[in-house]
């Protein structure tokens, strides 16, 4: 099973109904400097991981920084991430900081 440690908040869609139309969610797109390829991971707002991803959809300001997210992520899908992945966030990371990263990847 493929598995990341590292994962940088990108991009988190609008809130969006699910199929089951009680049930609302949102995408949050990550890079993965490890593999180096681009993931995503689905949130409910109804699902008890939805907490914990819930800082990370509050954070996220695009124009100003990201943050990094360590732990250990696991794939449901070949470009998904498992919601029920546990991590810890690391805020106010500068969009300079993450290309180093990258690049050292």
């Amino acid at each position: 099973m493929k598995t990341t440690d590292t994962l940088i908040p990108i991009e988190i869609t609008n809130t969006k109904i699910s199929r089951n139309n009680k049930e609302k969610f949102k995408t949050i797109s990550f890079w993965d400097p490890v593999n180096r390829c681009e993931v995503k991971t689905h949130v409910v707002s109804n699902f008890g991981n939805y907490t914990r991803w819930k800082k990370v959809i509050n954070y996220l300001d695009m124009f100003e920084a990201t943050a990094i997210l360590k732990g250990k992520f696991k794939f449901k899908d070949i470009d998904v991430i498992d919601a029920d992945s546990t991590f810890t966030m690391h805020e106010g990371v500068s969009w300079n900081d993450v290309a180093e990263i990258i690049d050292a990847n």
